[in-house]
């Protein structure tokens, strides 16, 4: 029996040259013309030879399915987990219309290593479904392949992403040959690989996007602060005069500058169209990054309450022989609110990956995307 560690003392092939090695150790074997060399031992010799070859090429193929395999697994998952905002599954806490919220009133977005850490188990699944049957080379040459119980993604110096998988034994073949000569193969069946920088710069841009948007609603919530208080003060000879809560709300929507507002249902009306224009300061942007926005937003201003929502101060003063009366009324508006962003970051530099695409239904080439929701609401 002969027993050997593939790569060790006779180096391995890639796929053509394999076949081309094979196809011509089969034609050499068929047309040489043993003469005085068709001894036993030379028979067998080359016999050993010729299957030792095939075998390692087998060994070769069966590791480059694996290397397959476990790329295309961390491309499926960088692919799948990106469209769930960085995560493997998306948590009921972060789940928003089907999105991941990065952002709830505060950060709520996947850190680095988090982000790292969420390719594992899924892609770990990925591959196990590589490893459900050996790997057999031309029809007749089966190998054994190892398992896998983890993998190790880490970020290299260079902001790479470098997954390494351990086997748990080598790839392995053995055959029997007609006069009973055996011959056993082995290959070491680690893994490694470098993804590249895409998903980590991918998720680095996503970051900046979700900054523009969490000030975007910095700008909204300023101009809320702004209206909800409102004082109005007026002044007249000889008796007090009448301030009413619409006009406080009047004058408090006026000094933000939104005027014009006839009722509370309209001034909530035009306030509203006014937090819209400052949402939709978020545009598309098409390039290399293309980044899309999906906006919503509901706002109600509560019933108005003089007297829970309203302080009122009245004075008088004299001047010669006329008498002025002054009204100062302060209130408080109570608003509703929520406004939300679904942003999708798609890197369209050129880089696709091949992954199946549950919409399509088929495996196609894509580009990576991360797609995540921010929302701000008001307090209950």
């Amino acid at each position: 029996m002969v027993r050997m560690l593939s790569g060790t003392s006779i180096p391995g092939s890639v796929f053509l040259i394999g076949l081309l090695i094979v196809a011509a150790i089969d034609i050499s074997y068929i047309s040489i013309n043993w003469g005085p060399f068709d001894s036993p031992e030379v028979v067998r010799s080359v016999t050993l030879h010729q299957e030792y070859y095939t075998m390692d090429n087998a060994l070769d193929l069966a590791k480059l399915y694996l290397d397959t395999g476990l790329r295309y697994s961390i491309y499926q998952r960088m692919y799948d987990n990106g469209y769930r905002g960085g995560f493997s599954e998306i948590p009921t806490e972060n789940l928003h219309n089907g999105n991941a919220l990065w952002y709830d009133n505060k950060d709520s977005y996947p850190n680095e290593q988090a982000l790292l850490e969420n390719l594992k188990a899924p892609a770990l699944a990925n591959l196990g479904r590589y490893l459900e049957y050996d790997y057999v080379f031309l029809d007749n040459y089966e190998v054994k392949l190892p398992g896998y119980t983890g993998l190790d993604i880490s970020k290299t110096s260079e902001a790479e992403i470098l997954v390494k998988a351990a086997a748990d034994k080598n790839l392995w073949i053995k055959r029997t040959m007609q006069n009973l000569d055996k011959i056993e193969l082995e290959k070491n069946a680690n893994l490694e690989e470098n993804f590249g920088k895409g998903y980590l710069e991918l998720y680095q841009k996503s970051l900046v996007k979700l900054e523009s948007v969490k000030n975007n609603f910095t700008e909204i919530k300023a101009l809320l602060e702004s209206v909800r208080t409102g004082t109005l003060t007026r002044e007249q000879e000889g008796s007090s005069p009448q301030v009413t809560e619409l006009e406080v709300f009047q004058k408090a929507l006026e000094d933000a500058g939104i005027a014009g507002a006839e009722s509370r249902e309209d001034g909530e009306a035009k306030l509203k169209a006014k937090l819209e224009e400052i949402l939709n300061k978020l545009k598309d942007t098409p390039g290399e990054t293309t980044v899309q926005f999906e906006k919503t937003l509901t706002l109600s201003v509560s019933e108005f309450s003089e007297s829970e929502d309203c302080t009122k101060q009245e004075s008088q003063r004299t001047e010669g022989d006329k008498t002025f009366y002054t009204t100062s009324m302060t209130c408080s508006f109570t608003y509703t609110y929520e406004f939300a962003v679904n942003v999708s970051v798609t890197d369209n530099s050129g880089k696709k990956y091949p992954v199946f695409d549950s919409e399509k239904d088929e495996i196609s080439l894509e580009p990576l995307t991360l797609v995540f929701s921010a929302r701000e609401k008001s307090e209950a």
